[in-house]
């Protein structure tokens, strides 16, 4: 009977946690992504993240245009504008070369962070698109 009961709810969790999208390392995604669910970069993306709840960009993950999402987790690299309703989580090996707009904002010592910031009150709004 409990036993049960746990697992109904395990299986709710990953339903509302979502399965979400991966671009994996090595792969190189050319035009702008919408996504309703989590999205992990790993690989290459050479165009804008137009909408996504959350956004991972891994340690070896480019973003090479402008991220508007829900949250943003950063170890790899983005050239772009960023624009996030929550907040954006820079760890140590983060590099971001354009404006950041958030609620919140951490970074941790050795991230890079190249240009304007602007940190309360956000709202998602999208940023111009890249070329």
């Amino acid at each position: 009977m409990f036993n049960s009961n746990k697992q109904n709810m395990a299986a709710e969790d990953k339903q509302s946690a979502g399965a979400g999208s991966i671009v994996s390392s090595g792969t190189t995604l050319k035009g702008n992504i919408e996504s309703n669910d989590l999205l992990r970069v790993e690989g290459k993306i050479n165009g804008d993240i137009l909408k996504a709840p959350r956004v991972i960009v891994g340690s070896k993950g480019e973003v090479h245009g402008n991220i508007t999402c829900g949250q943003l987790d950063v170890e790899g690299t983005i050239e772009g504008n960023v624009a996030c309703k929550s907040k954006v989580i820079c760890k140590s090996t983060a590099k971001i070369t354009g404006e950041i707009k958030s609620n919140d904002l951490k970074v941790e010592a050795g991230a890079l962070i190249n240009g304007k910031i602007s940190i309360g009150n956000q709202q998602e709004k999208p940023m111009a698109t890249s070329k």
